[in-house]
């Protein structure tokens, strides 16, 4: 129902239940009976106001839901859960707002701006964001929408998402509250000012870190006895950071080689990323980096 029908419904309701007052409401002539009475002027006023009391009432039931469409009633919420989860806020199905749910999301959207793109396009990003740093656990993507066109909206991301190859579900009511019930927004707050302020620092300083520990991995390894375990947990422990396709497991025999060869074919291609494309690289050992980080922070706080 468009505006002019709603105020023409009105006008009719208007005129169906408001009662024809005479012109001269101070007596009457009662039948049959000789005398001249006066009439209360009450009756009429109470017809009157409950006349207008039903047309404002039935104004409301009509504007109410047309006005609600264009406020906050027309605000479409999106969540995004695969490891890091996020909450995305729409209007007019474009994203108005980004909230990070957890620590992973905040690292994972610094420097991302998503306000302006629509539900799919969103989700497509944060899911290639955190495809690309190995954070989809065996969950996959899991989405839920609710507002304006929830139940559309969720179609839509979905099915997007499955285009690009991403395993997506529903996120359920269990999983929805379990997220929900251990998010605290101050302390996100204090996360993401953490985020914003020592981002670019602290990944450069890892950057710089794992150059180091690369430059004398080779070597290192070339030299280690497989079969001294505590000579395996000190070398393990010192390239740690560089994450786990670079370390040895415990009591590994590798009379022929096989292992340090596969582990060297690791080392050359993280050296040759940092050489060529260093954000690449990056990603690459974003995992490690994200553990970091956010120790650091607990340390800070």
């Amino acid at each position: 129902m468009n505006d002019r029908e709603i105020i023409e419904a009105l006008q009719r309701e208007a005129e169906t239940h408001t009662p024809d007052v005479p012109v001269d409401l101070h007596a009457a002539r009662v039948q049959g009976r000789g005398e001249v009475v006066a009439l209360s002027r009450k009756k009429p006023l109470v017809i009157t106001l409950c006349a207008l009391l039903f047309v404002i009432l039935l104004s409301l039931a009509v504007l109410l839901p047309v006005l609600l469409g264009r406020g906050g009633g027309g605000l479409t919420t999106l969540v995004i859960s695969i490891n890091p989860s996020a909450e995305f806020t729409l209007e007019n199905g474009k994203v108005t707002k980004t909230r990070a749910l957890n620590h992973d999301a905040a690292v994972l959207l610094a420097g991302q701006n998503l306000d302006g793109k629509t539900a799919e396009e969103a989700c497509l990003t944060f899911a290639q964001l955190a495809g690309r740093r190995n954070l989809i656990g065996t969950d996959g993507v899991r989405i839920r929408a609710s507002g304006k066109n929830g139940k559309a909206v969720a179609r839509s991301v979905e099915s997007a998402l499955s285009e690009a190859l991403f395993a997506v579900g529903d996120l359920d009511d269990a999983a929805f509250e379990a997220l929900f019930g251990v998010y605290d927004e101050d302390a996100m707050d204090r996360f993401e000012d953490y985020v914003t302020q020592s981002y670019s620092s602290k990944k450069a300083e890892y950057l710089d870190g794992a150059r180091e520990l690369l430059s004398t991995y080779p070597a290192d390894l070339e030299s280690l006895d497989m079969k001294d375990l505590a000579a395996v947990r000190e070398f393990n422990r010192k390239y740690l950071k560089l994450g786990e396709d670079f370390l040895i497991e415990e009591d590994e025999d590798d009379p022929e080689g096989k292992i340090r060869q596969e582990l060297l074919g690791e080392y050359e291609e993280i050296v040759h990323l940092l050489e060529t494309d260093p954000d690449e690289a990056f990603e690459e050992l974003f995992e490690e980096f994200l553990e970091l980080f956010e120790e650091a922070f607990e340390e800070d706080d």
